[in-house]
């Protein structure tokens, strides 16, 4: 049964978060305002503990498990950020952790894992293959599965970013929000829209990868193809829990990566390898907006 998390969901996450993962700021990044005809600002998430954003939801999801859910350990599939996250909540909280992991997963994701403790098992290049054996080896062990984006308890934690830019910058006008799984976009878009209704909220996701675009299109989730840097075939999955949020909150979806030249491929080039937001301030209508931007081989 999907469960659509709100406002008060997030606020909630926000407080069992506190002081276990960091309050952003929101910095000034004014070599974008020409290209923009705004005011720019950044809000780095890869200052978290674990360089992304994905350790906020993966500890609300965590601290929200019952004592014998814990007790069990928990399981979760990952590129590689998500993996840090759960590894980094799990540590805290003293609960043993397993993670799978592509077999191709970048070598710094897999110590950063390890480093916190956790079980990492290596297997397969997609999400199918992965979740896959997490399958197994959950119904083997009896693990509880932590996801990496289509939870509401973890969407809940990633919507406390959207609370943070309505906290630092009250006065936003727009947010355009990263979409791959799904999560951010829809804790995000909670957060946001139901603090002042008035704020747009737009998805991108890369034209080579169309999950978001595609499903909305054939009005049902659809496994879309892409292929990674190191050539290996991926298959993308678009999130059940986000995806009706997402219709209900977000204004809608468009592609990243256009014709050579346009704003969005000359900021994609700039904010390229970093987890950040860009909001910012239309100089002359003294109107904002906000961009939360993934790293361009970013994991989950």
């Amino acid at each position: 049964m999907t469960r659509i998390i709100g406002l008060q969901d997030i606020k909630a996450a926000a407080g069992r978060i506190a002081g276990k993962v960091r309050h952003t700021p929101i910095l000034r990044g004014d070599k974008l305002d020409a290209l923009w005809g705004a005011e720019v600002y950044f809000k780095p998430e890869n200052l978290q503990l674990t360089g992304s954003f994905k350790v906020r939801g993966a500890t609300n999801k965590i601290l929200s498990l019952t004592d014998e859910e814990r007790a069990k350990g928990i399981i979760a599939s990952s590129s590689g950020n998500h993996a840090q996250g759960v590894a980094y909540a799990a540590k805290m909280l003293g609960i043993k952790a397993t993670l799978v992991l592509p077999e191709n997963a970048p070598k710094s994701k897999i110590e950063g894992t390890k480093a916190f403790g956790a079980e990492v098992i290596l297997h397969g290049f997609d999400s199918i293959q992965r979740y896959k054996k997490l399958y197994e080896i959950k119904a083997e062990k009896g693990y509880t599965l932590v996801h990496s984006y289509d939870d509401p308890d973890l969407i809940a934690g990633q919507g406390t970013s959207g609370l943070e830019i309505m906290e630092d910058l009250p006065d936003v006008d727009t947010v355009v929000v990263p979409l791959g799984g799904g999560g951010l976009l829809a804790g995000v878009a909670a957060a946001i829209k139901e603090t002042r209704p008035s704020v747009r909220v737009i998805g991108v996701e890369p034209a080579g990868i169309q999950r978001y675009a595609e499903s909305r299109k054939a009005g049902k989730h659809r496994q879309v193809r892409g292929r990674d840097r190191s050539r290996f075939r991926r298959v993308h999955l678009q999130g059940s829990h986000g995806n009706r949020l997402q219709e209900q909150a977000a204004r809608g979806a468009f592609r990243f990566g256009g014709s050579g030249g346009s704003p969005r491929r000359e900021l994609q080039g700039q904010a390229r390898g970093k987890d950040l937001f860009l909001p910012f301030r239309r100089q002359h209508r003294s109107r904002q907006a906000g961009v939360i931007h993934s790293p361009r081989n970013g994991v989950k």
